[in-house]
């Protein structure tokens, strides 16, 4: 595969992974997720044929899904409770993924695999943490049942204990 392809490709899934984080986050009701989902991809695609290597057509997708988790915050019900350090730790992740994100379209830096292992790496973490920042415990004095990344390898490993 030519390297213009695997960056556009690499710049679709990324922004799709993206769009997908927003939406979960936006907690939107059911109906609206598939028509979010499919603007979302659509921008994506239609903008990335256009020039995959000009930030400015990836910016537009980000902006498209900040303005969907900020008007989905403003419009409809918010959970009752959220879990303050899942919800911190999930935006500074997302945070480092737009900045890594943004750095592979740098024309100074020379690093772009770099950056856009660090993008992709992120924003796993990113929606790791955001996974779990509407799990809050029931019982005021206890903490909620979240998980740590130390826990990923001991699940992962007692899952395929389980499978034997």
């Amino acid at each position: 595969m030519p390297t213009d392809s695997w960056h556009k490709l690499s710049n679709i899934f990324l922004l799709i992974e993206y769009c997908s984080l927003i939406i979960f986050l936006a907690r939107l009701r059911q109906e609206l997720v598939g028509y979010t989902l499919a603007v979302g991809i659509c921008i994506i695609i239609v903008l990335q044929e256009k020039d995959s290597f000009s930030y400015q057509y990836a910016v537009i997708p980000l902006i498209f899904n900040n303005l969907v988790l900020i008007c989905s915050s403003i419009l409809y019900d918010k959970p009752g409770s959220f879990n303050p350090s899942m919800v911190f730790y999930g935006a500074l992740w997302y945070l480092a993924s737009v900045l890594g994100f943004l750095v592979t379209f740098s024309e100074r830096l020379d690093y772009y695999f770099f950056f856009d292992d660090f993008f992709m790496i992120s924003t796993s973490f990113s929606m790791f943490y955001s996974w779990q920042s509407f799990q809050v415990s029931q019982d005021p004095n206890a903490p909620a049942q979240t998980m740590n990344l130390t826990d990923v390898p001991l699940v992962f490993f007692e899952l395929v204990k389980e499978l034997r």
